[in-house]
């Protein structure tokens, strides 16, 4: 009975010595591999009516207009007001890689350098590169002042012609063209992060990162980052 109580305690020991020499480090391990799990970037991607909200409330918070007409000779009347609407593009914008391909026109660093911390963490900016590897369809229909073009139509008449002028004569008079990324979520599907594309002119274009967040009733911009002047 005796060998056997010294046996139980050897073996209490042994664990004990065990658990001290590799259980904490193992659960701070453990601890130290969810936090790398939960910053992992795992893109959360809007649905349909989700990226229209989100784009009609970049809409509201933005004013874009097209190349203005000429101001009237002397003597003759007033020229039209230019038409606000906004050409759509039905394909989303998409990142490339290190390598540039296909109609992917801007690399994974331009929203991924440090000093746009500010504007939405490392994690949802990988999240939105990665979602967007390549162009895909968009239904951007009922956004008020808004009208949809292919952007096979689109991408011929720059391929050809390769003018605004051709642009604004297959399309019509309009504020101009933008293009836009899939937005990309937060796990609460609270926040959101979109980047888009507005040109009218070869003088006249920008490229933005919104950063939006969601009330109970609708969503807000909650700040901007001109990427690039174009």
């Amino acid at each position: 009975m005796r060998w056997k109580k010294i046996a139980t305690l050897t073996l209490a020991l042994a664990a004990a010595l065990f658990a001290g020499l590799f259980g904490i480090p193992a659960w701070r391990w453990f601890q130290v591999e969810l936090a790398r799990r939960a910053e992992a970037p795992d893109p959360i991607v809007a649905t349909a009516d989700e990226t229209r909200a989100i784009l009609t409330a970049v809409l509201a918070y933005t004013s874009y207009t097209g190349v203005p007409p000429p101001p009237p000779l002397p003597g003759a009347p007033p020229r039209e007001e230019w038409p606000s609407t906004l050409m759509l593009s039905d394909r989303s914008l998409c990142f490339y890689r290190k390598t540039p391909r296909g109609r992917c026109g801007d690399g994974d660093d331009l929203i991924l350098f440090h000093e746009l911390e500010e504007i939405a963490p490392l994690k949802l900016r990988s999240e939105l590169v990665i979602a967007n590897p390549q162009a895909r369809p968009l239904s951007l229909d009922g956004i008020p002042d808004t009208r949809m073009v292919a952007a096979g139509d689109i991408d011929r008449v720059f391929d050809g012609a390769g003018s605004w002028e051709a642009f604004y004569r297959q399309f019509g008079k309009s504020a101009g063209l933008r293009r836009i990324t899939r937005p990309v979520l937060t796990s609460d599907r609270k926040q959101a992060l979109i980047m888009v594309s507005h040109g009218c002119d070869g003088l006249c274009g920008s490229v933005t990162l919104f950063s939006l967040h969601r009330t109970e009733r609708r969503w807000q911009v909650s700040k901007d980052f001109v990427l690039s002047v174009r």
